[in-house]
């Protein structure tokens, strides 16, 4: 009790509310460090998931267009298309899914072909390529052309530190292949 009837002298009642020009210094130093180290692997991790995102876009709709076939008892393809009309350019520039009714040429949008989906191009820091310029599943769902081979697709980042393959089967299933390296 006594010591709440004391007078604070008025030297102690005032607090220092702001910081010296050498603590903002520090300050803004070691966020300066942070801002080196963090940077970097900010930008690794974006690359990372870019090449990710083009990976999971490209299986999802191999698989639409399995399931498409199926389901419409006929034959529908995905190919690479640089306009989102017509096939043709490169798989980076994007790709269509589309009914390939049969009668036309397989892998041409032409007739009564009815385009489903459109995929626009993919970062173009990076690269998809494959050495097929289309996939066509039948009825069944089942890969239809190219017939002599499985498709593969490799993805890469500009970097070449990131890539993700894709490998469709013959029963139309797209896997995820691993163990890839970019030129």
């Amino acid at each position: 009790m006594l010591l709440t009837r004391f007078a604070i002298p008025n030297t102690m009642k005032k607090m220092n509310c702001g910081f010296t020009l050498i603590e903002l210094m520090i300050t803004l130093a070691v966020a300066a460090i942070v801002l080196l180290v963090a940077v970097p692997s900010f930008d690794n991790l974006m690359e990372k998931n870019r090449v990710e995102a083009a990976q999971k876009d490209l299986a999802r709709d191999i698989a639409f267009a399995r399931q498409a076939a199926a389901t419409r008892n006929t034959f529908v393809s995905i190919c690479k298309s640089s306009d989102g009309a017509s096939c043709g350019g490169n798989w980076k520039q994007g790709w269509i899914t589309y009914v390939d009714v049969p009668g036309g040429t397989a892998g041409v949008v032409d007739g009564d072909d009815d385009v489903l989906r459109v995929h626009a191009a993919i970062n173009s820091s990076d690269s998809l390529t494959s050495v097929d310029d289309f996939l066509q599943f039948s009825a069944s769902g089942a890969l239809q052309e190219p017939d002599a081979s499985l498709p593969e697709f490799k993805i890469c980042s500009a970097s070449g530190d990131h890539v993700q393959g894709l490998t469709v089967l013959r029963s139309g299933r797209a896997i995820v292949k691993n163990s890839l390296s970019c030129p």
